[in-house]
This record gives C-alpha cells, structure tokens and sequence, in this order.
C-alpha cells in the first residue's frame, strides 16, 4: 500500500512517502539555505574550518616535528657521551618523544584535510592505519607518562 503526502509552503517542500513499512522522505528547504553558503551547502563555520584548521594543524605539524626531533637529537648525544648508559628517566622521555613524533608522521597529515573535503579522501587501508596509528601512540604517550611519574 502507497501513501504519499506532500506539504507545501511559500519557501519549503516535504514530501513523504510510505510504502508499508519502509518510509524515505525527501525535503526541500530553501529557508534554511540563507545560513549556508551555495558551495555544496556548507554553512560559514565549515567553511572557516576548511580554512583554518588545516593551517594550524601544519603550524602543529611544524612545531611537533621540530621540538620532537630536538628532543631525540639531544638525548641521543647524552647517551653517546655518558659511559654508564640511559638513565630511565631520559628513556621514558625518548619513548615519548618517539610516539609523538610517528603521532605526527602518520596521523596529522591524513586528519587536516578532513575539515575541507567531504570525506575520506585516502581509500580504506588508510582510514584503518591511521585509527591504528592513533591508538598505538595514544597509549605508548600515556604509559610513557605513566611510567615516568612512578619513576619520579
């Protein structure tokens, strides 16, 4: 059984149709597009974020990859230069700075575009290594900081 209902106003159009127990719908509201820009629909706070958050994320990326690679270069020359070796603390932040680094290697670059493009532009094997990635960091960092707060 087919039932179709269509409401209708000066701006907007709703129709729905129902055929036993599977419904879809299909809605024009042309009200609604004062707040959205015409490119795809995209309301001004998207297409701010399209903008903006993929430059801070490469000033992030900049910045992380820099310090990180600073970190890593000077406990390297410490640990070349002491006789008796690593001491813990210096390799709980070594471990640290390691995550973080492969953190922004493997994982920033692929999330920046995401807040311009509509979706995920990388294919499916991406989409699972950078989850992987995401997580393996997330908790190498954590029980990196875990582990160096028992030690102190």
């Amino acid at each position: 059984m087919l039932r179709q209902t269509t409401a209708t106003s000066e701006n907007s159009t709703l129709e729905v149709s129902r055929f036993d127990d599977v419904t879809t719908s299909q809605i024009d509201l042309t009200a609604f597009n004062d707040s959205q820009d015409a490119s795809h629909g995209k309301s001004q706070e998207q297409i701010l974020a399209g903008i903006f958050v993929p430059i801070f994320f490469g000033i992030i990326f900049c910045v992380g990859l820099v310090g990180n690679a600073l970190v890593i270069t000077v406990i390297t020359k410490i640990y070349r230069r002491q006789p008796h070796g690593m001491n813990n603390t210096n390799r709980f932040i070594l471990n640290l700075a390691i995550s973080d680094m492969f953190f922004l290697l493997f994982c920033v670059p692929f999330q920046a575009p995401l807040y311009s493009m509509d979706g995920w532009p990388f294919g499916s094997f991406m989409c699972v290594f950078c989850e992987v990635c995401q997580k393996v960091t997330m908790l190498a960092s954590v029980y990196s900081l875990v582990a160096l707060s028992f030690d102190r």
